[in-house]
């Protein structure tokens, strides 16, 4: 089964620059690979509130240009 895309990719914070780390300003050391799996979907605050670990950068989509 092939497993679809991150949802990061189409986060406007993603990394595009350096494609061997897989980082966004949120997680500019790695993203975490509940993210990368769909396990955890990165609108909320990772892992809580009251422990955030994602500098509080949230996904957003990137903007349609049109």
């Amino acid at each position: 089964m092939i497993s679809p895309p991150p949802i990061c990719i189409d986060c406007k914070y993603y990394n595009r620059e350096d494609m061997e780390k897989f980082s966004c300003q949120s997680f500019p050391e790695g993203i975490p690979g509940k993210i990368i799996l769909g396990e955890f979907i990165h609108t909320e605050p990772y892992p809580d509130a009251d422990n955030p670990q994602d500098n509080g950068i949230r996904f957003e989509p990137i903007k349609d240009t049109e």
